[in-house]
Parts: C-alpha cells; structure tokens; sequence
C-alpha cells in the first residue's frame, strides 16, 4: 500500500545529561512547515524546546519540500550542540500528509563515542489499514546511560478515528515484540498526540479501551491533565508505558508549558502550537528528588491562619518540600505559623519539623523567618541570624546548617532572606560578605541563598543586577529574569535562589528543576482564591539524591 505519511527522531546532545539520565518528550508542533519555519521568533522557541531533550518526537511535519525540519536542525546544532534526526515517510491517506520525526542526542562532549544509537527504525506495515499515519517505532540504545535500551512508538491519530487507532496499537506492540524476540527490548513506551480525550474519546470510550483493559499499559499523563496551549482543556498529548522498567519514572513525567517558562504571551505561544510537549526522564536511583521551596506567603499571620481553605492549600504547599524556607510571618503570638505547621502533620502522610528566627526588622511591623523541614529526611545542625553590624538589612539574613542522608550533598547551609524593596540593591550586595561570614562560621562553600530578594522590575534594574558582586562567575541564579514568580498581573522575578558556582549542590541540582511552582494551576484555584493564599508562588529546586 502507498506510504501515508512521515515521523521524524532528532537526536540532541545536552551535556547535562552525559552525566545523569535522559529525558523524552513528545511534541506536536501543529502544522510545521514552511510558512512556521519563516517566523525566527518562532524557531527560536522550538531550538530552546528542543535543547531541553535527549530525544524528541516531532508531529504534524506538513512540508512537501521537506526542508523546513532540516532548517530547525541547522538552528538546534549552532554553536557547541550536536543534534541528528531519524524521520519516517510521509504519511496520510490525503494530499495533507504528516511526517514524524525523532530528533535526539547523539554525541557527548565528555565521551569520544556515540552516547545514543539507534538499532532499529521502522514505520508499522498497517496492512488492515486502521491509522492515518502508521505508528513510527524507533529502538535506541545508550550503553553509557542509566536506562540502556528503550523503544519509542510514535502515533498522531486521527482524531474522528482515535478509539480505532488506539485500540490499533495492541497489534503494534505485539509485532514488536516478535520483531525484536531474539533480542528482547525490556522498555517500550508509546507516545504522542492521541487525542484520547475530550470529544474524541469519552471518559466511558477510554475506560473501554484495550489499552485501559489489558493489564501492564500504565498511562503517564492524567486524563484530567491539559496538554493544550488554547482555551480547551483536554490530555490529548500521552505516554503509554508497557514496561515495569520504566514504571519508576512517572514521577518525573509533567506537561512543559513553555509559554509560562519562556514568559509569552498566549497570542504568540499559539503561533508556536496549539500544544505542550510533554516530558519525562529516565534519571538513576530514585526519580524524585530531594526538594526545596522559598515562600513569601504576604503578611502570614492570625488571619490568614483563621481561613481554612488558605491554610489548606499551604499545607499542600509545604508537604512537596523536605525543606521550605517561609517569608513574611508577622504574627507577634507566634501561633499562626504553630498552627500551620500542625494542619501539615494532621493533613500530611509525613511529620515536619521547623525553626524559627527572631522577629525582625526596624519597625514595628516585624517579620520571622520559618524552615519547616521533613523529620524523615532532614535534620538542623545549627542556625543562626546573621549578625548586622552595619545595620544594611531591614530583616537580617537567617541561616541554617542541615544534615540529610536523603540528598547527593550530606550537609548544606540555607540562607534565607526577604530583601527591603527599596533598599534592594544594598542589602544584595551585602549578601557577599554572608557568604564570607557563613564559610567562616560552618567552615563550608556548601551555600545556597533563597528568598524574595525583590531582584527586578522597580525596585533592581538589569543594570544594577549584572552589576552585583553575587553575579560574577562565582555565582549561578538558576532563576533568569524573564521568569515570573508573582500571582498578580505583574511579570517580577523578585523571588531566587543563589548557588556557589563550585559547590556541589551546584553540581548535584537537576537541569530544569528550578521554576516557580503555579499552585493556582497545580489546585485550580481561581486567580481571587491565589491570591488569598499569597501574592508570589513558592519557587522550587530539586537536587539528585
């Protein structure tokens, strides 16, 4: 039968992850051709998704001429990358064919040899005539990898044809099976643009599915999750897991959503696609992390703490971490903070612990600083406010040694700090001689700044940012400018963290793992209920284990 349309594998090269694990996604980019591949700015953001993955596949290519995912590839590889691509044929019964194609990771500028092969690339010879683009199955193998052998089976069904299409794959994966008997490959993971949702697939016609029936097929991205770019709510975008291998790793699996990480506007993130990519990673030992938060609650005191479904949704908030540094308790009592670390160990499966500062700061409105930490995993070795001679900070940085098993890096100092707006750059500077003060002090380089340190928009200018002594090289503010970490309708990076360039938590911090954490969308809150929880969102990193 004719071919029907065309899949495509780009293979990137990221050195982060010549270290550690691999990370797939799946992206339909939504009529990628010509007249896309003519728009820089929107090149420009698929060259950034891209360089976020080991591999990548790539739907909906419509482009006869064939040239315009050659033209991304040219893009993705300037400068010191190394990216390659495996594409299928065309394919579509129509004269709208579609090509597929992976574009993955091949070289690592660590190593000599190749890091990620392919051993076998086949577009499924549907003899029954069941997809409008047959599934494109590629075998990898990365013998210096954690996982070192997966098989990626890409579909975009035709959405008036889905339940069809994915009741199709039951017959794909077992021919790949025979195909691959002699040599067994132990991770097999579909993926793609299912449409398995919304109106193309009903809640009842999911749940009928054989892929929903037939045990051993574990569904990576939530049915309630959006996988959508419009206005449309609905999981579309799936991984499809067959494998016990890989069942470990859906904890890593999210949705990126590139416009709140690239700070766009919904008019232009839709010129990019009306999709997310969706992501996940294969990353040694256990897939979750070792996780820290930074909140600036606003004005945390008795009244909030009287609110219910506040307090609520901040002990949600405060059981993703194993330690979360809170800002701007103003409670003279001392009971609100109490009382919310009470809800978390009713509310929560694990027991948290927590220190806390003096009030500080000139006037009479004084604030304290909080780390509520997991018993399970973490322990205080000392703590410390630091000591203001020059009288520089409104509310003096608070600093605390921790200990944990449960973390790549054993010990670590925290210092934690909200920064006066108007006296923003001042006290920023002044955080140099903290850090002299902490290695002095704890004898280690183990150090990693975090708070709301208004650090933008009004109160620091670009200017005056470059122009800090934390910003040389000897520094990394994993969180750039562009990044919003308010709820409000303003666009303010004000809350960040600080690493020493040279420490190990440094080293140890998970790529991509540094990003505002949208409680309101992770809760579905209205933008009125947020903002009753705070003005800014919590900011998280996570470090290896």
């Amino acid at each position: 039968m004719p071919c029907k349309g065309l899949f495509v594998f780009l293979v990137v090269l990221i050195p982060p992850y010549c270290i550690i694990g691999q990370k797939i996604a799946a992206f339909n980019v939504q009529i990628f051709g010509q007249t896309k591949a003519q728009k820089p700015d929107v090149m420009d953001i698929l060259k950034q998704i891209i360089r976020r993955y080991d591999v990548i596949l790539i739907q909906e290519i419509r482009d006869i001429a064939e040239t315009a995912i050659f033209d991304l590839l040219a893009l993705v590889n300037e400068g010191a990358t190394e990216y390659s691509i495996i594409q299928s044929v065309r394919l579509g019964r129509t004269s709208s064919k579609e090509q597929y194609a992976y574009i993955q990771w091949q070289f690592c500028f660590l190593h000599s040899r190749s890091e990620l092969s392919v051993t076998d690339e086949f577009v499924f010879n549907d003899v029954s005539d069941v997809f409008e683009r047959e599934p494109y199955i590629v075998r990898f193998e990365a013998a210096t990898k954690h996982v070192t052998d997966f098989t990626l089976v890409g579909l975009h069904t035709k959405p008036t044809d889905a339940v069809a299409e994915l009741d199709g794959l039951i017959p794909v994966m077992a021919y790949i099976e025979d195909r691959f008997s002699n040599n067994p490959t132990e991770n097999i993971m579909i993926l793609g643009d299912l449409n398995a949702d919304c109106s193309y697939v009903t809640n009842a016609e999911e749940a009928a599915l054989a892929l929903r029936t037939t045990p051993g097929y574990h569904w990576f991205i939530n049915d309630d999750d959006d996988t959508t770019v419009s206005a449309t709510s609905c999981a579309y975008d799936r991984f499809i897991v067959t494998s016990p291998g890989i069942f470990d790793y859906e904890k890593t699996t999210s949705i990126f959503r590139f416009d709140l990480e690239y700070g766009l506007t919904n008019e232009f993130a839709i010129t990019v696609s009306d999709h997310y990519p969706i992501e996940m990673e294969f990353i040694p030992n256990t897939p979750k992390g070792y996780m820290i938060g930074s909140f600036n609650i606003q004005i945390f005191g008795v009244t909030k703490a009287s609110k219910p479904e506040v307090m609520e949704i901040l002990s949600k908030i405060i059981q993703r971490y194993d330690i979360i540094f809170i800002q701007e308790i103003r409670d003279i009592s001392g009971d609100a903070i109490e009382e919310l670390l009470s809800l978390t160990n009713t509310e929560g499966p694990e027991q948290y612990a927590m220190t806390v500062s003096e009030r500080l700061g000139r006037s009479s409105s004084k604030e304290q600083y909080a780390y509520m930490y997991r018993l399970s995993t973490t322990s205080v070795i000392s703590s410390y406010v630091f000591d203001d001679a020059q009288d520089v900070f409104e509310r003096e940085p608070y600093i605390v040694e921790f200990s944990t098993q449960e973390a790549a890096v054993p010990e670590f100092a925290l210092a934690g700090i909200h920064v006066k707006p108007s006296d923003a750059l001042a006290e920023l500077d002044a955080l140099a001689q903290v850090h002299t003060d902490i290695t002095n002090r704890l004898n280690t380089d183990e150090v990693v700044f975090l708070g709301d340190f208004n650090a933008d928009c009004s109160y620091l200018n670009a200017g005056e940012r470059d122009a800090l002594v934390l910003k040389s090289s000897d520094y990394y503010w994993p969180i750039g400018a562009d990044v919003d970490t308010t709820v409000s309708s303003s666009d303010c990076a004000y809350d960040r963290f600080i690493f020493v360039s040279s420490s190990d938590m440094k080293t140890n911090l998970k790529p991509n793992s540094v990003k505002p954490f949208l409680f309101d969308q992770a809760y579905n809150l209205s933008s009125e209920q947020a903002l009753a929880v705070s003005d800014h969102y919590p900011v998280e990193m996570e470090i290896y284990r």
